[in-house]
């Protein structure tokens, strides 16, 4: 895999727990380019063999899960304007040809690309699985490599519709983790709640259910005018 870590951006800063080391990773993309390391004096050049296994897995990792949530938001940003140009053509020819044969076109496009989606959504449910087993298993390196807040063991909680609406929930929310942030502790554990506008619900995962039913949903009044046609 080559040099790891460089010598260059190990700028330390204090805290009540001991020295705050940033390990820049030689290679990777974006995600990695900066680790949080808890090193305690320790140079690069003197972590144990352990560590840089773990260094060099926790580098594959954000890897995968990197490769995998770029994929995801661009089929996800693909998947409408596609489908939302398809369908409106359609329904367009649908009006200007009457006849049997537009309107079977109509029922077999429409099933055709609603199976199709719903195909996309069953791959995005197995991703997002393996998305939070990736998260999990970093968030466990973290934890091994004395990271108290890394990019994935302290990973702020979705937003609730009171955090997106009420203006002093949400500054409170973000007045509370920035300051857990810059002393590098975790966010606190998400609580559960009843009422719907405290719910942690709003996110990748929840953008990603509102647009394959919607797209489902368009295709099969596809299929719909086209029978409606026939009748």
């Amino acid at each position: 895999m080559g040099q790891l870590l460089t010598r260059s951006a190990w700028p330390s800063r204090s805290l009540s727990r001991g020295p705050i080391r940033y390990a820049r990773l030689a290679s990777g993309g974006t995600v990695c380019q900066h680790l949080l390391v808890r090193a305690y004096d320790t140079r690069p050049q003197d972590l144990t063999p352990r560590q840089k296994i773990l260094l060099a897995e926790y580098q594959e990792v954000c890897k995968s899960h990197s490769g995998i949530t770029d994929f995801r938001a661009k089929l996800l940003a693909f998947l409408p304007i596609a489908s939302g140009t398809g369908v409106g053509l359609l329904v367009v020819l649908g009006k200007d040809q009457a006849s049997g044969t537009g309107a079977g076109l109509l029922v077999g496009l429409g099933i055709f690309g609603a199976v199709v989606t719903i195909g996309l959504f069953l791959y995005e449910l197995r991703q997002i699985d393996v998305c939070k087993q990736l998260r999990n298993h970093a968030a466990w390196i973290e934890k091994q490599l004395g990271i108290e807040a890394g990019q994935f063991g302290g990973r702020r909680e979705r937003l609730n519709l009171s955090n997106v609406y009420s203006p002093d929930a949400r500054r409170d929310r973000d007045k509370l983790l920035t300051a857990l942030e810059k002393t590098g502790q975790r966010p606190p554990q998400r609580q559960l709640h009843s009422a719907l506008r405290k719910k942690s619900f709003i996110g990748a995962e929840t953008a990603g259910y509102l647009i394959y039913h919607s797209v489902v949903v368009a295709w099969l009044f596809v299929a719909a005018l086209g029978v409606a046609e026939l009748t």
